[in-house]
């Protein structure tokens, strides 16, 4: 038996194959505290070390982590917004109660979509230079712009919604907290929207060409070309 104990060496940011995943700090918060309970319950209990990576979008993640390393049980995947969120955005912007409450809900809508699709994780490419070889095609774009209700508009309708609820939010912030803010939360969120449209669109443009929808081709060209510039402005801002 090693007198040393069992630890815990977690990645909010990764940076390897089959895929990293380091630009908006995308990791989903339910999961993180579940695998660290398991972790807890089967014996791991001594060293816990967070590989945080960039440092202010990542803090959200970081003081989740921290709270559950102090206390295990202070925690709970069903009760996030209110054990977490909630609490976290009142100490860090000082918001009335209904704007906690929306932006508790957009932060726990944006955990969920990246348990749904990493903005990393869109397309085939890997930005770190890392080889993607166990990465497979399919798993570029996993949205229909056909099925289900065109599910790729439905992604963009989603992220959209968020993004108005942070611009209303953001209106009632200090200059000061502003700054924090974007980094922080407006940054990650909106840059996702952008991402989305990038990639729901392109595949619309693939889809009207292949139809012979030559009118609507070059629009669907164009939105896309625009969410990458949005992306790159955004990027530069933050």
């Amino acid at each position: 038996k090693r007198p040393g104990g069992t630890g815990i060496y977690y990645h909010q940011s990764y940076w390897g194959k089959p895929k990293s995943y380091l630009w908006l700090n995308s990791i989903q918060l339910k999961l993180m505290i579940e695998q660290l309970k398991r972790a807890y319950a089967t014996g791991a209990k001594d060293y816990w070390i967070l590989n945080v990576g960039d440092i202010k979008p990542g803090e959200i993640g970081l003081d989740c982590f921290a709270k559950l390393a102090w206390d295990i049980d202070s925690l709970h995947e069903a009760t996030l917004k209110e054990d977490f969120f909630i609490p976290q955005l009142r100490r860090d912007y000082s918001l009335n109660e209904d704007l906690t409450n929306a932006l508790a809900d957009v932060l726990l809508a944006y955990s969920k979509l990246n348990g749904t699709k990493r903005p990393e994780h869109f397309g085939t490419e890997n930005l770190s230079s890392i080889e993607t070889p166990l990465f497979k095609e399919e798993h570029a774009f996993p949205f229909s712009v056909i099925h289900a209700g065109d599910e790729g508009q439905r992604l963009i309708d989603h992220c959209q919604s968020l993004v108005t609820t942070l611009n209303a939010i953001q209106d009632e912030l200090s200059d000061e907290q502003n700054i924090a803010f974007y980094q922080q939360i407006y940054h990650p969120i909106s840059s996702y929207a952008y991402m989305a449209e990038q990639f729901v669109y392109f595949w619309k443009y693939q889809l009207a060409v292949s139809q012979g929808r030559f009118g609507s081709a070059p629009l669907f060209k164009k939105l896309s070309l625009k969410a990458q510039e949005n992306i790159q402005q955004a990027q530069q801002k933050f």
